[in-house]
C-alpha cells in the first residue's frame, strides 16, 4: 500500500527521479524529496506556506509557521545548527527556512503510513548523504508522469488513510509504541530517568506562538502523556493526533541523531498558562557526562 501511494504521489505530481537535479532519490531505503520536487508538490495539490517566524531555541535556529492545503492548516518547524557543516553552518536561517517549508509541504502531501520512509533530502547530514550508491526507488511496476496532473484531479494521499473505530487516524495504533521505543533510547543513552525529561521533551517538541503567545502539548488541559496528547484536540476542536506523530518524528530524525553523536540537547518550552516565562531541562548523553566530571589535571 506504501508503494502504491507513493507512485501515485509521484505521478500526479510529475516528479522524476534523479539524485543530480532531478525531484527524487532513493538512498537506504529513504525517499528523498528534493527542494525542486517539494515545489512541483505544492504547486500540483495547491498548499500555501506562510512566512515563517525565527526563534533560537537550544543554540539552534528555529523557523516556525503554518501551511495550507484548502481548508487544512498545520505548523511545522525547520531548526539549522549555526555550528553545522557546510551550508547549514554558513547559512543556518535560510536552511532552516528551507527544511521548514519543504515538511509543510510534505506533512499535507504524505499519508501518514509514509512519513517513516519519505523526507525532504535536506533533513540528513553530508556524512548519510554521501559516498553511498544511490539506490533505486521500488514502487510498482510504471515509470513516473513526465507531466504533472492538473492540480483539480491531484488527490492527498491522506485521503486513502480510514479512520479506525476509535476516531482517531490508523497510525495511531502503533504511534505510542514507537514513541515509547524513542524513549527508551533516550534512556539508554544517558543517565536520565524517563520521568526526568519526557514531559519536558513532548512540550520542546510541540511548541508553537500563535498570536503572540506561546504553547505546547502542556497546554492542552489534563495531558500527562505522550499518547494523552495524541488523543487530545486543540481548544478549536481539531485533533492533536498529526501534531503527535510530527513529534515523534522530529526526535526520531531530530534530536536523539544528535544525543547518538553524544551532544547534549537542551529542551526548553513554555510554562502552561496562566503561568509565565519558560522551563528547561538538558538532556546530557553517558558520554558527554563522562567529559563533563573528567578533571583537568589528570596526571598521566
Amino acid at each position: 500500500m506504501n508503494d502504491l501511494m507513493l507512485k501515485k504521489l509521484i505521478d500526479d505530481c510529475g516528479l522524476i527521479e534523479d539524485r543530480n537535479g532531478g525531484d527524487y532519490y532513493t538512498q537506504r531505503n529513504k525517499c528523498c524529496i528534493t527542494q525542486p520536487g517539494a515545489l512541483k508538490i505544492q504547486a500540483a495539490l495547491q498548499i500555501h506556506v506562510n512566512q515563517p517566524t525565527f526563534s533560537e531555541l537550544g543554540g539552534r535556529i528555529v523557523a516556525i509557521g503554518t501551511s495550507t492545503m484548502g481548508e487544512n492548516e498545520i505548523w511545522t518547524t525547520g531548526e539549522a545548527n549555526p555550528n553545522g557543516k557546510a551550508v547549514e553552518g554558513s547559512h543556518p536561517m535560510a536552511m532552516a527556512e528551507k527544511r521548514f517549508r519543504v515538511r509543510a509541504i510534505l506533512a499535507h502531501a504524505l499519508d501518514p503510513t509514509l512519513t517513516a520512509i519519505v523526507y525532504g533530502a535536506d533533513e540528513f547530514t553530508a556524512d548519510w548523504d554521501s559516498n553511498n550508491q544511490t539506490e533505486s526507488v521500488s514502487l510498482p511496476a510504471a515509470t513516473q508522469a513526465t507531466q504533472a496532473t492538473p492540480a483539480t484531479q491531484a488527490t492527498p494521499a491522506t485521503q486513502a488513510n480510514p479512520a479506525p473505530a476509535s476516531g482517531l487516524p490508523a497510525y495511531c495504533e502503533k504511534l505510542p509504541a514507537e514513541w515509547n521505543n524513542l524513549i527508551g533510547a533516550i534512556c539508554e543513552l544517558t543517565n536520565h530517568e524517563r520521568s526526568d525529561f519526557e514531559l519536558g521533551l513532548l512540550a520542546h517538541l510541540t511548541k508553537t506562538e500563535w498570536k503572540g503567545r506561546w504553547y505546547s502539548a502542556l497546554s492542552q488541559e489534563g495531558v500527562k502523556s505522550f499518547e494523552g496528547y495524541m488523543k487530545g484536540q486543540t481548544r478549536n476542536g481539531t485533533s492533536t493526533a498529526g501534531f503527535a506523530l510530527q513529534a515523534k518524528k522530529d526526535l526520531e530524525t531530530t534530536l536523539l541523531p544528535r544525543l547518538r553523536d553524544g551532544e547534549p540537547v537542551e529542551l526548553k518550552w513554555p510554562n502552561p498558562w496562566p503561568n509565565e516565562g519558560w522551563s528547561s531541562f538538558t538532556i546530557v548523553p553517558r558520554s558527554a557526562a563522562a567529559k563533563q566530571e573528567m578533571p583537568s589535571d589528570v596526571p598521566f
